[in-house]
C-alpha cells in the first residue's frame, strides 16, 4: 500500500477539521530564544456532577444521575463518617496530584495549544497539513517537492521538534511556509539565512542584511507586530530563485510582502496572494516573474505599495486593479505590458506615483487622471501614448517629475502649460512630435525646474532672450529640433547648467563668446549646427576645465585647435567637419581620459602626438587631414588588443596602408586619401554621442558613433 491510500485511510478514520485561521497564538517570550509551547494539555479532568454515596457501608462516586435519593443506613452513620473523612482526604489528594499535573503540563511552551502528537511522524505532519487543506496530496507525498521537503523538516528535522497541534494552529502552519519558502526558493543559496530553519520562535526568523540601494543594513526575513502575528515577510535582495509558493496566500496577518531584486524568481504572481487583504506593500520588482497581472488584485483595498518593476509581465491592465483605492505607488515600469490605462485610475486619489515606462501601453491618456491631485511622479516614457497630455498634466499641481519620452504624443508647447506646475523638477518630453513657434521662457525660469529635456521634436522658433538668473536648472537640451535665431548670450546666466545641449538644429549668426564662459558645463554639444557663421572658438573655453565632453562637429569653427590645458577630464573630443588649420597642440597626449577623439575631416597638419599613454582611448578619427607619423602605439592600449570580434571592438581610422600613405599604423582602419571625398565616406562617423539615454538619472547607457563598418578596409596587420 503507497504513501497515498496510507494517508487517505487514515483521513478516512476522521482528522480534524478546519477550523478558526488564527487559534490561541501567543507572541514569542522575548527572554527566550526558544518556541514557544502551549500553556494549556488536551487532558481534561471534571468532577462537577460526581458524588459521594455508600452502599453496604462501601464509600463510592457515581454520576449525578444514579441514586440521587438513596438513603443511608443510621447504625452505619459513624463508621460511614468515618470512611467518608478518610475519603475526602484521598479526594483532596487526589484533585491536588490532577492540579499538579495540570499545571505542569501547562508549562510545556510550544506554539500551538493543544497537542495530542508530543513527537509526530512524517505522515502525522502530512495528514495535518492536508486535514487542513495547507498543500495538496501530491505535492506533500512527492519526496522531491519543496512541501514533501518542508514537511519532513517539521517531523524530523526541526530543532524546536514541535508538536503537532490538533486543530488549526496559524503559527504552526507560518512556520511550515515559511520553511515551504527555503526549499523552494533555494534556500542553501540565500546572501542571508536570516535564521530560517533554526530552533528559534518562528517570529524570531529574521536576522541583519545589507538594504538594497544602499550601504546600510535592515532587518530582513519575517517579523511579528505586537500581537504577536507575522507582519513583514522581507526577502529581498537575498538570492532567491524559483517558484513563489502559493502557500504564502495563508499568512493573512501580513502587511508587508517583499522579495523584490532576487533576479531569479520565476512564473506568475500567484492569485491565492490575492487572500493577504492587509496587505499594504508588495514589491516583487527585479525577478524574472511573467504573465498577466491577476484581477484578484482589486482586493487589496488597503496596499499602498506595489512595485513589480523590471520583470515580463505582459498583457493589458484588467480594470479590477481600480479596487486598490489606497494605492499611492504604483510601479508596472520595464515589463511587457500593452493596452489602455484604466479610466478608473483616476479613483486613486492617494496616487503619489505612477510608473509606466519601458511597456506597450498605448492610447490616450484617460482625463479621469486629473483627479490625481496628490501626484508628485509621472514616468510613462517608451510606450506607445499619442494625443495631447498637456491638458492633463498642467492639472496636477503636485506633479515634480515627469518622463514623457519616446511616445507618440504631439500638442502645442506653450506658457500657460507651466502655470501651476510650479512644483516641476524634472520635465522630459523628448522623442515625441510636440511642436512650438518660439520656446516659452517660462520653461527656463521654473523655480525648481532641475531637468529640460525638449530634445527630438518639431520644435520651432528661437531660444528666449530674457533668460534670467537661474541657479537650479543644471540639464538643458533642445537638440534635433528646427530651432533657429542666434543662440542666446544670455544662456550663461544658467549658472549651475552642466549639461548643454543644442545640437542638430538651424541656429545661425555668431556663436557668442559668452557661451564659453560657462564653467559649471560638463558637457558641451553645439555639433550640426551648419549655419552658424565661420569662427573661431573663443580663448576663453580654456576656463571651461570641468569639460568631459565637447562636441562641435560641423560648426563652421575655423583657426587653430585650442590648447585645452588643464582639460584633465575630457574624454569626448569631437571637432569632426570644421575648417581648422595648423596642427594638433602637443599637450592633446596628455589628456589621459581622452575615449573618443575625432579630428577627422579638418585641413590640419603634422605630426600626430602620441595617444598611447590615454589607456581608456576606444576611437581615434585623423581621417581627411594632412596629419603624419607612426600611431602604432595606440594597438597596445586595452581597448585594442580586446576581442577582435566584440561589438564593442574599437575604431581608428586614418590614411594609411598605401606606398605613399603619411600615417602608419598597425591596428587602424586605412583610407585611400585621394579616393575619399572630404565628406568621408571612409569613416563616415555619424555622432550618435547626441542620442544618448538620459533617463533615470541621466546615466549613459550606451554610446555607438554609428560608423559604417561596411566601408572600412580591413586593418592593416
Amino acid at each position: 500500500m503507497d504513501n497515498e491510500q496510507l494517508l487517505m485511510k487514515d483521513l478516512e478514520k476522521g482528522t480534524p477539521s478546519h477550523s478558526d485561521p488564527i487559534t490561541e497564538a501567543h507572541a514569542p517570550d522575548q527572554s527566550d530564544d526558544f518556541p514557544i509551547k502551549s500553556e494549556h494539555c488536551a487532558a481534561s479532568l471534571s468532577l462537577a456532577d460526581a458524588h459521594l454515596v455508600t452502599k453496604d457501608g462501601i464509600a463510592s462516586t457515581e454520576t449525578s444521575s444514579n441514586h440521587l435519593g438513596q438513603k443511608s443506613d443510621v447504625s452505619t452513620v459513624p463508621r460511614a463518617l468515618s470512611r467518608r473523612s478518610s475519603l475526602c482526604w484521598g479526594i483532596c489528594l487526589l484533585t491536588t496530584s490532577i492540579a499538579i499535573l495540570l499545571s505542569i503540563l501547562g508549562t510545556i511552551d510550544r506554539e500551538d495549544h493543544t497537542t495530542t502528537i508530543v513527537h509526530p511522524e512524517l505522515n502525522d505532519v502530512i495528514n495535518y497539513l492536508l486535514s487542513h487543506n495547507i498543500s495538496s496530496l501530491k505535492d506533500l507525498t512527492s519526496e522531491k517537492s519543496p512541501r514533501h521537503i518542508a514537511a519532513r523538516w517539521l517531523a524530523e528535522n526541526d530543532p524546536a521538534e514541535m508538536p503537532l497541534p490538533v486543530h488549526y494552529d496559524y503559527l504552526y502552519v507560518t512556520r511550515y511556509v515559511m520553511a515551504l519558502n527555503y526549499f523552494a526558493l533555494n534556500g542553501d543559496d540565500w546572501t542571508v539565512k536570516v535564521n530560517f530553519m533554526t530552533g528559534k520562535h518562528v517570529c524570531r526568523w529574521n536576522d541583519a542584511k545589507h538594504a538594497y540601494g544602499s550601504q546600510g543594513v535592515e532587518t530582513g526575513g519575517l517579523l511579528c507586530g505586537d500581537s504577536g502575528m507575522p507582519e513583514v515577510l522581507d526577502l529581498e535582495y537575498n538570492g532567491l530563485s524559483g517558484l513563489i509558493p502559493t502557500e504564502n496566500g495563508l499568512l493573512t496577518t501580513l502587511k508587508v510582502f517583499d522579495m523584490e531584486v532576487n533576479g531569479y524568481i520565476q512564473g506568475t504572481i500567484p492569485t491565492e496572494l490575492c487572500n493577504l487583504v492587509n496587505l499594504e506593500s508588495l514589491t516583487l520588482r527585479g525577478n524574472d516573474l511573467g504573465g498577466n497581472v491577476p484581477s484578484c488584485l482589486g482586493r487589496f483595498a488597503k496596499l499602498i505599495e506595489f512595485n513589480i518593476e523590471s520583470n515580463s509581465f505582459s498583457g493589458p491592465l484588467p480594470e479590477n486593479v481600480c479596487g486598490m483605492t489606497s494605492m499611492e505607488y504604483f510601479v508596472l515600469q520595464r515589463n511587457l505590458f500593452s493596452g489602455n490605462l484604466p479610466s478608473c485610475m483616476g479613483k486613486w486619489t492617494n496616487l503619489k506615483v505612477l510608473a509606466l515606462s519601458d511597456n506597450s501601453f498605448h492610447g490616450r491618456l484617460p482625463t479621469e487622471l486629473v483627479a490625481l491631485q496628490h501626484l508628485q511622479e509621472l514616468t510613462i516614457d517608451d510606450n506607445q501614448f499619442h494625443g495631447d497630455p498637456f491638458p492633463i498634466v498642467s492639472t496636477l499641481t503636485d506633479l515634480k517629475i515627469l518622463y514623457a519620452s519616446d511616445n507618440n504624443f504631439s500638442g502645442v508647447l506653450e506658457a500657460h502649460v507651466f502655470n501651476d506646475l510650479q512644483k516641476l523638477e524634472i520635465f522630459d518630453i523628448s522623442r515625441n512630435n510636440f511642436t512650438s513657434t518660439e520656446l516659452p521662457s517660462r520653461l527656463l525660469q521654473m523655480p525648481r525646474l532641475e531637468v529640460l529635456d525638449l530634445s527630438m521634436n518639431s520644435l520651432r522658433g528661437p531660444l528666449p532672450e530674457d533668460i534670467k538668473e537661474n541657479d537650479v536648472l543644471w540639464f538643458f537640451s533642445a537638440s534635433k529640433n528646427f530651432l533657429d535665431g542666434v543662440i542666446p548670450s544670455a544662456l550663461k546666466n544658467l549658472s549651475s547648467l552642466r549639461h548643454l545641449d543644442l545640437s542638430e538644429n538651424a541656429f545661425h549668426g555668431v556663436l557668442r563668446s559668452e557661451l564659453f564662459q560657462m564653467t559649471s558645463l560638463v558637457n558641451l554639444f553645439l555639433s550640426e549646427n551648419p549655419f552658424l557663421h565661420q569662427g573661431k572658438i573663443p580663448e576663453t573655453i580654456s576656463g571651461m576645465t570641468q569639460l568631459k565632453e565637447l562636441s562641435m562637429k560641423n560648426t563652421n569653427r575655423n583657426g587653430t585647435l585650442p590648447e585645452l590645458v588643464d582639460f584633465a577630464n575630457l574624454n569626448l573630443l569631437d571637432f569632426d567637419n570644421n575648417g581648422f588649420t595648423g596642427t594638433i597642440p602637443e599637450n592633446y597626449a596628455n589628456l589621459r581620459n581622452l575615449v573618443y577623439v575625432m579630428l577627422n575631416r579638418n585641413p590640419i597638419h603634422g605630426l600626430v602626438p602620441d595617444f598611447g599613454d590615454a589607456e581608456l582611448l576606444h576611437t581615434l578619427l585623423l581621417d581627411g587631414t594632412g596629419l603624419w607619423g607612426n600611431i602604432s602605439s595606440i594597438c597596445k592600449l586595452p581597448a585594442f588588443i580586446g576581442d577582435p570580434d566584440s561589438s564593442a571592438r574599437p575604431i581608428a581610422v586614418a590614411e594609411c596602408g598605401s606606398e605613399n600613405s603619411r600615417i602608419s599604423c598597425a591596428c587602424c582602419h586605412c583610407c585611400d586619401a585621394e579616393a575619399t571625398p572630404r565628406s568621408g565616406s571612409c569613416s563616415d562617423p555619424i555622432v550618435a554621442s547626441l542620442d544618448w539615454t538620459w533617463e533615470y538619472g541621466f546615466q549613459r547607457d550606451a554610446r555607438n558613433f554609428g560608423i559604417n563598418r561596411s566601408a572600412l578596409q580591413d586593418p592593416i596587420v
